[in-house]
């Protein structure tokens, strides 16, 4: 079994199958979009175990470990990892490996390229800027911020220097933007993943002092606009536990379209 580069006049018969298995859909057009070198896909016969770009596997590419050589999935058992997905995408990965370790449920919500329900006036004194790989110092604080507040379960898991390496490269790859009064960096948003028709957005988050002033909802139909205009629609992941988010994403036209996890298992817990 090999990762087999399969040329770009075949990926449309691909999309599918893809789309079908992928727990991103927006993942799924990323991945067609990267250069024909970096495609290539875990091949058993014509069935797909896995995908693969840049030369890295990853355990989330995974679509059927079992299909896997014994060999290869145990030595997983060994290993620190986290996946993402639905119910029955993760199915599996439980069957081999028992119940996680860890794990965080999540309304996968998506928007339509419509037009905004109304119309609302940006807070007088917010600025709206688009952000880059020079706003690194500017925007840390608050990256570290949501970061201790929502991706971490411990804040003695944070690992400063490779968060803020991870989000120095975000910054580059990616769309982001922020807004501030007076100076002072208040919210901001940014994309993950952009396929063809799809952007997946995360990171929104609005510093302490500047919560329940609307800043975040200003900013968000904002970047709604800004791909309205493209006819792009939006994705995005909100914790279950997160009502007051739902509540905006929901204002905002988002509506849900599926229930994913994030499981982690650690052979030292």
């Amino acid at each position: 079994m090999n990762a087999t580069l399969v040329p770009p006049s075949l990926h449309h018969r691909l999309r599918d199958l893809l789309r079908e298995t992928e727990p991103l859909g927006v993942s799924v057009s990323s991945l067609l979009q990267l250069e024909s070198h970096q495609r290539q896909f875990w091949l058993q016969g014509n069935r797909i175990l896995g995908v693969r770009n840049h030369s890295i596997l990853l355990p989330n590419d995974i679509l059927d470990p079992e299909g896997f050589p014994r060999s290869f999935r145990e030595s997983f058992r060994t290993k620190s990892f986290a996946l993402f997905g639905s119910p029955g995408w993760l199915s599996p990965w439980e069957k081999l490996f028992g119940s996680p370790w860890r794990w965080m449920d999540y309304h996968y919500m998506a928007r339509d390229p419509i037009p905004l329900a109304t119309e609302i006036a940006i807070p007088a004194k917010l600025e709206i800027h688009t952000a880059n790989a020079a706003d690194l110092d500017r925007l840390w604080p608050l990256q570290q911020q949501y970061e201790l507040e929502e991706v971490v379960f411990d804040a003695a898991d944070f690992n400063e220097r490779l968060s803020r390496f991870s989000f120095g490269m975000a910054l580059s790859r990616e769309n982001h933007w922020y807004g501030s009064v007076d100076s002072e960096v208040a919210c901001k948003v940014s994309t993950n993943a952009r396929g063809i028709h799809w952007i997946q957005i995360g990171g929104v988050f609005t510093s302490t002092p500047w919560r329940r002033h609307r800043l975040a909802y200003a900013l968000l139909r904002h970047v709604i606009d800004h791909y309205r205009q493209k006819s792009l629609g939006l994705c995005l992941f909100v914790k279950k536990s997160n009502l007051a988010a739902r509540g905006l994403y929901e204002k905002l036209g988002f509506r849900i379209v599926g229930d994913y996890r994030i499981v982690y298992y650690n052979p030292r817990r």
